[in-house]
């Protein structure tokens, strides 16, 4: 069984983290720290070269005091679709 490599998608997600961590005025080491992980791990994950899994994204979600849609597109609200109105076909 052959691993996943990290993807466009991994390298997206890690500077979303990076972007909130730079926020928050957070070294990576105290990120490290907070998720029980060293420095060069959470480099890593902001790098996208390891897939961050589900359960660590809620850790850093909480450790960066973001809901886990923070790191997905948008701004982690729910979208509107005024722009279709009723009986009108997809």
């Amino acid at each position: 069984m052959t691993q996943r490599s990290a993807g466009k998608p991994d390298i997206e997600l890690g500077k979303r983290i990076r972007l909130r961590r730079v926020e928050q005025k957070i070294s990576q080491a105290e990120l490290g720290d907070k998720l029980g992980v060293s420095f060069q791990q959470v480099q890593k994950y902001e790098k996208g070269v390891n897939r961050v899994g589900a359960a660590r994204l809620q850790q850093i979600a909480t450790a960066l005091d973001v809901p886990v849609t923070f790191f997905y597109d948008g701004d982690g609200k729910a979208e509107t679709c005024a722009a279709i109105s009723p009986g009108s076909r997809v």
